[in-house]
């Protein structure tokens, strides 16, 4: 196995690299549009009521030029909303009554109509509480200015893992980090499946399944010639690891994809990496090998005190479910296992391994050798954090520290 000091200077080393470079990660454009954050109104925002600070303070600092731009901007969203409700109800197959209050609710309170279908909105008052997407980017570049930039750790998955190696957070079996063509070896494999995945990336876009003969796991030189031979090896960096088998009590909902949990950890006003959500996200469409929602993965509210889950839902329009669509196995009422080591190991990796970092949500996959970090969100998800449990950002703990991170950079006292 490789020491602590030659993953030390891996880490150094591309860390390095990327700010010799400066270059931005290589989905630059995703970042680059987001750069502007839009405001939700002209001179006084649409907004609520839990980011009432933050909007206020923006509002006084706003000159006539920007007053311009939101106008322009908000008669192009505007103008856009018809469009992008009748794009929705088609593709979900709502009729023209969804798609008459869908577009009444957006003009009202400044939101995409896809937000009405995701989170089930009947009333305007309901969205007070409901955090936008297009609010995350600039709040979420506020909270966590370093996932901006070339040297976000969480951003590429090769540095994660070496980050989480130093600092003894629980990971599953990495064996091997192809960086420029060049194979780092960790350890050899066991025979059999392996995962491979993409270091840039989101989404589960690009991981694949491997197998490893048993041949390959008797010797370096071969399985250095395997990984050398593979088709992806030669574009980009991409991390092999165990295909970790899925703790017995998780299995009946697993299909072929590990089940993970989404646990958001946000430092507090006493400098704790506080819990803020916890949502389990399963695979519910077969012949699948992730759980993300954008391959037609599930989610349950899981209850952070006792570990219980609660009814099951889909992204996008459907309806809530509490057995497996597939497997018909009980999904509400499952209690998840070593639920408090789960909750213990992503505290301790926060503050040990990633102190720079005000919010993570972590994927903590549970495998029948206990919890694993799978991957580290520096942007997670809103619409995880908001339709799994059914409530809004400002209904929650997540809500109120949000706006106290804000109010303290702003200098001004949250609501």
């Amino acid at each position: 196995m490789i020491n602590s000091e030659r993953i030390l200077e891996m880490a150094e080393n591309r860390q390095a690299h990327r700010l010799r470079e400066r270059k931005m990660p290589e989905n630059w454009w995703f970042y680059a549009k987001k750069k502007f954050p839009l405001f939700p109104g002209v001179s006084r925002a649409v907004h609520p009521s839990f980011l009432d600070g933050y909007y206020q303070a923006w509002q006084m600092r706003m000159g006539w030029p920007r007053k311009l731009i939101n106008a322009l901007s908000y008669a192009i969203f505007q103008a856009w909303l018809p469009w992008r409700a009748r794009k929705i109800a088609d593709r979900f197959g709502l009729d023209k009554s969804w798609r008459r209050k869908a577009l009444s609710l957006s003009r009202d309170r400044f939101v995409d109509p896809s937000q009405i279908d995701v989170y089930r909105i009947e009333s305007p008052d309901e969205l007070d509480s409901y955090l936008r997407s297009f609010e995350w980017n600039e709040i979420n570049r506020r909270l966590n200015p370093r996932h901006w930039g070339p040297d976000c750790v969480l951003f590429n998955k090769a540095d994660f893992y070496l980050r989480c190696m130093l600092n003894g957070t629980p990971i599953p079996k990495t064996y091997a980090i192809t960086s420029s063509g060049v194979p780092e070896i960790f350890e050899l494999p066991e025979p059999g499946k392996i995962i491979v995945k993409p270091s840039l990336g989101c989404g589960g876009v690009g991981i694949a399944i491997r197998n490893v003969p048993p041949d390959l796991a008797l010797s370096h030189n071969r399985f250095e010639t395997f990984l050398m031979g593979q088709t992806e090896f030669d574009c980009g960096d991409w991390i092999y690891q165990e295909k970790c088998k899925v703790h017995p009590a998780l299995a009946p909902i697993a299909l072929d994809a590990l089940p993970t949990a989404r646990i958001s950890t946000m430092v507090n006003e006493h400098g704790e990496a506080e819990i803020v959500t916890s949502v389990l996200r399963f695979a519910s469409v077969p012949e699948t090998v992730v759980d993300n929602l954008s391959a037609g993965g599930s989610m349950a509210p899981i209850d952070l005190e006792t570990g219980e889950v609660g009814t099951a839902c889909m992204g996008h329009h459907g309806g809530d479910f509490v057995d497996h669509p597939e497997t018909g196995a009980r999904i509400a009422g499952l209690t998840m296992p070593a639920w408090e080591v789960c909750k213990s190991i992503v505290q301790k990796a926060h503050l040990n391994a990633f102190p720079d970092y005000a919010l993570i949500g972590w994927d903590v996959g549970i495998t029948d050798n206990g919890p694993v970090i799978i991957e580290g969100n520096a942007k997670p998800c809103p619409v995880v954090a908001q339709r799994g449990p059914r409530k809004g950002l400002g209904d929650t703990r997540f809500g109120e520290l949000i706006a106290w991170h804000l109010a303290q950079q702003d200098g001004t006292e949250s609501r």
